[in-house]
């Protein structure tokens, strides 16, 4: 048998509509950002940038849906683990998931960062200006956004999220006015995407501050010796022999090699 009741208890529902509401206020914020990033290119460099963007936009969407589906698939147990108040096993999670996250983008993106060229004119013949600029500055740009994941997960766990999302989505948004004041005086579309990526290296950092104050075990010394230094090291001695690679041959032989 099942039944069911209506209940009401004021303190649980005020926690829950909170946590909606402030995951809501990250999911605006991103909406504004590509929006408002089409409004400066449009403003700037007319209709003439609307394809180089689209192309951006896909490079987006295909990297997004990879990283989310990739998240969607430890999330769980890293919220079980904080639940379990089992904290090695969720500080050693988060560093784990970071890297993995980002070997994986890393190992995908690179071929294609080194290829562009070819890539792209095989995809649409015309290449329209600033594409192959805007597209590398994506890629690298969720180089630096793949680590993003496994900390929001972690800020969702202990459950306080409003902090996060104030300085975050604020973080995240300047980029739009900073953007625009470069324009007015480099006419340079790529210049938009630079600063989008300095300023998710700012969000990281924002974001690393939040979490080592909303868990007392996770320290930010010990995320870059984990996380961060490994990273670094592994990207930097890799890089030489791909960028060989891509010297010596050109098309589908680089990317397959």
């Amino acid at each position: 048998e099942c039944g069911f009741s209506f209940f009401w208890e004021r303190k649980l529902f005020k926690k829950l509509f909170s946590f909606i509401g402030w995951n809501s206020l990250i999911g605006l914020t991103e909406i504004l950002n590509q929006q408002g990033i089409s409004v400066i290119l449009n403003h700037f460099f007319g209709t003439a940038i609307n394809a180089s963007r689209g192309v951006s936009i896909q490079i987006s969407n295909l990297i997004s849906n990879f990283t989310h589906n990739i998240y969607m698939a430890y999330r769980p147990q890293l919220i079980k683990s904080y639940a379990e108040g089992d904290m090695i096993f969720f500080l050693n999670l988060i560093n784990r998931s970071s890297k993995f996250n980002y070997y994986l983008i890393y190992v995908i993106g690179l071929p294609i960062i080194l290829s562009m060229d070819w890539l792209l004119k095989t995809w649409l013949n015309v290449v329209p200006p600033y594409t192959k600029e805007i597209s590398i500055l994506i890629i690298i740009y969720f180089f630096i956004d793949s680590l993003r994941n496994p900390l929001w997960a972690c800020a969702q766990a202990v459950g306080d999220i409003k902090k996060y999302s104030i300085y975050t989505s604020l973080v995240s948004i300047i980029a739009l006015p900073i953007g625009y004041l470069i324009l007015l005086f480099y006419k340079k579309a790529d210049l938009l995407f630079w600063v989008l990526i300095m300023v998710r290296l700012l969000y990281m950092i924002v974001v690393l501050l939040i979490v080592q104050t909303k868990v007392k075990e996770f320290k930010i010394s010990g995320y870059f010796k984990e996380v961060i230094t490994p990273i670094l090291s592994v990207t930097l001695t890799t890089l030489v022999v791909p960028i060989l690679i891509s010297n010596y041959f050109d098309g589908f032989m680089a990317v397959v090699i």
